[in-house]
């Protein structure tokens, strides 16, 4: 028999932002290794044909635009990639461009633009609340600054874009709003985690196909550990081991700008709030250390 029981939304859940579709295999699995079913297979529409283009000018922007169509960041809430990135519907190449956004810039930006409240709104609500659930609001937004960069890293090395340093980002102009909303996440699951690919050892979480309460857990993974459970779990047709996979994230956590650690530390995040969440429901404890 299941587990079945109405509870409140975890508080943590109240600022998990957009959702984050590269929490995914396909952006942290090094791409030698990335099986079929995880590579692309999209339809992509053709790039308009420009007069005024030289050859050369015309083959770079069809790049350019078969590029952006499969390019989460054009897709996903959360992200305003005007004046950051290269703009498949402006009819130039390359295209100037703004530095890209910090996490808290990119989170006031979103703020505004959903919440219709005023930049200095914003900016207090991040102020107060990115220290707070293990630091789970900064950690959101850092993997999505990194990605953000690592993309306008490599459009200004093919060519896509060329910087405009000048020109700081400018958030639209809204009036003044004495309501902060609180953005939730809908739509989530109470065991999102009985389906998710990424965590693979869930004994740190109750098991909701025991209706006994609580029940005996360990202490949830780090991201390092979470990482190298992931490798070795989806890796075994290359016989990963747990030294190869310890050694593969020191030698790359740090790379593109940490997006490997920030993408498994928000995992981990996750992974604690809900660990937390739920002793505090009294449906697990913790086994002690002998």
């Amino acid at each position: 028999m299941g587990f079945n029981e109405d509870s409140p939304e975890p508080l943590w859940l109240t600022i998990y932002l957009p959702s984050l579709p590269y929490l995914s295999a396909s952006s942290i699995v090094p791409t030698e290794r990335r099986p079929e079913f995880l590579q692309l297979s999209l339809t992509c529409s053709e790039a308009p044909i420009v007069p005024e283009f030289s050859d050369q000018q015309q083959k770079l922007y069809d790049f350019a635009f078969r590029c952006s169509q499969f390019c989460l960041l054009y897709q996903k809430p959360g992200y305003n990639v005007a004046c950051l990135l290269f703009d498949p519907k402006k009819l130039e190449i390359p295209q100037i461009v703004q530095n890209p956004m910090n996490e808290k810039e990119l989170f006031v930006r979103w703020f505004v633009l959903r919440s219709c409240v005023n930049e200095g709104t914003a900016s207090d609500y991040w102020d107060k609340s990115r220290h707070q659930n293990h630091d789970f609001l900064f950690w959101t937004w850092k993997l999505k600054a990194v990605i953000l960069k690592n993309t306008h890293e490599d459009q200004l090395k093919q060519g896509f874009i060329f910087l405009d340093s000048d020109q700081p980002p400018k958030l639209p102009e809204l009036p003044n709003s004495t309501v902060a909303l609180t953005p939730k996440l809908t739509g989530v699951s109470s065991f999102w985690y009985l389906e998710d690919p990424m965590i693979k050892d869930k004994s740190s979480l109750f098991d909701p196909k025991n209706p006994k309460k609580p029940q005996l857990v360990k202490q949830p993974a780090d991201e390092k550990e979470l990482y190298v459970q992931y490798s070795i779990e989806t890796e075994k047709c290359y016989r990963t081991t747990r030294e190869r996979a310890e050694l593969r994230w020191e030698e790359r956590k740090n790379a593109q700008n940490g997006l490997l650690y920030v993408t498994w530390k928000v995992h981990a995040v996750k992974l604690r709030l809900e660990h937390e969440d739920q002793i505090r429901k009294n449906w697990i404890i913790v086994k002690s250390h002998q």
